[in-house]
């Protein structure tokens, strides 16, 4: 897949990733498509949901074809390198786990039937590449966009993870507790001008506190 690709199907460039924007977005970027295919696989949608053969370097072009939430991800998965270069092992170990998933979705469109344990392989490669993100997450945990994205998907979390898993994040993330980290949350967004999203993160963070 060529950078061209990536910077097509991506808002995000490695030129303004390099120079220190963007990378808590690029960051929700990925992780929505992480979602969205976890969502997808548990709904027991039809593959091509997750990942779409790439016929030709010109295949992505096209504006009529169908793309899967892997092929979205992998693109922004390019420009980790250039937005996280202090994290650089992450990045790598998550790029060979994200080529092991694209492998394996590979060889089961080209195999359908051939493919033993695709369901529980592909679960446990999906889980892994959340699991394999978490020192990026950790980087963006000042941001309250970050961490109001994180709260707004907390179903599509315990699917990757389980159910205690952003508690858990946040309360390692924001010693000082979850109160105050809504207060902190809260008090930026007012600052910000987004007041109307602050009953929301109450609300949010309330739920979370309650299991």
């Amino acid at each position: 897949m060529s950078s061209f690709d990536a910077c097509y199907h991506s808002p995000f460039s490695r030129s303004n990733v390099r120079q220190g924007t963007h990378c808590s977005l690029l960051l929700q970027f990925l992780l929505d498509e992480l979602f969205q295919a976890i969502a997808a696989f548990s709904h027991r949608a039809p593959v091509e949901a997750l990942f779409v053969l790439e016929k030709s370097p010109f295949y992505s072009l096209l504006w009529s074809s169908p793309t899967g939430h892997i092929n979205k991800l992998s693109e922004h998965a390019q420009l980790l390198d250039a937005s996280f270069p202090h994290d650089r092992d992450t990045t790598s170990i998550f790029s060979h786990a994200l080529e092991n998933t694209r492998n394996l979705l590979i060889n089961y469109i080209e195999h359908r039937n051939k493919v033993s344990d695709f369901e529980v392989e592909l679960a446990s490669y999906l889980k892994q590449m959340f699991s394999l993100l978490e020192p990026l997450m950790y980087s963006c945990k000042h941001d309250e966009n970050f961490i109001y994205f994180l709260l707004r998907h907390k179903k599509q979390i315990a699917l990757l993870s389980h159910p205690q898993y952003l508690a858990l994040f946040l309360e390692k993330s924001f010693p000082q507790g979850l109160d105050h980290l809504c207060e902190i949350m809260c008090d930026h967004f007012h600052a910000r001008g987004f007041a109307s999203t602050i009953p929301e993160v109450k609300q949010a963070i309330s739920e979370l506190k309650d299991g």
